[in-house]
């Protein structure tokens, strides 16, 4: 008799301990399940970035002449092999990438210092500066929505023409 009372008391502190061990790791688990898809959406975001960004790059040095300070979208043109991009001029940001994310381009000139050769800021220029039209800065920014919040994610790439 008293073994089965040691029994129960010490299957009765089993439970108490692994309850304690489920209740200390649920609450890891759960947020490395939020975190691992917060993740997720970034990856992604940073993806896009990074295509907007090396197209806008591949296309501006094709034909740097073409395309003046604007916000740009991205086309694809599969009338040619291999496929090419094209920026498309447009008003906002492209939303048509994924149901999720939206992705603006935007292409602008430098303004460099006369006599220092220092970057002054943007086109257009102050009295003191003058478009440097070598150089142009392809800034690119992702936007989604995640739990009720907006994120975004942006970059910027200086491209020399010479």
């Amino acid at each position: 008799m008293t073994n089965k009372g040691f029994m129960l008391i010490e299957a009765l502190i089993s439970v108490v301990i692994l309850s304690m061990i489920a209740f200390s790791v649920l609450p890891i688990v759960s947020f490395l399940v939020r975190k691992s898809e917060r993740s997720k959406y970034e990856g992604r975001a940073a993806i896009i970035l990074q295509e907007g960004i090396e197209a806008a790059y591949n296309v501006l040095i094709s034909d740097w002449n073409s395309y003046p300070d604007s916000n740009y979208s991205l086309f694809t043109d599969t009338t040619y092999t291999p496929v090419t991009w094209e920026l498309i001029s447009t008003d906002g940001p492209d939303e048509n990438i994924d149901t999720l994310f939206a992705r603006s381009l935007t292409v602008r000139t430098l303004c460099r210092n006369i006599s220092t050769g220092i970057n002054m800021g943007f086109a257009p220029c102050s009295s003191d500066s003058h478009e440097d039209q070598s150089t142009r800065l392809i800034e690119s920014s992702v936007t989604w929505e995640e739990d009720g919040l907006n994120k975004e994610l942006s970059g910027t790439l200086l491209v020399a023409n010479f």
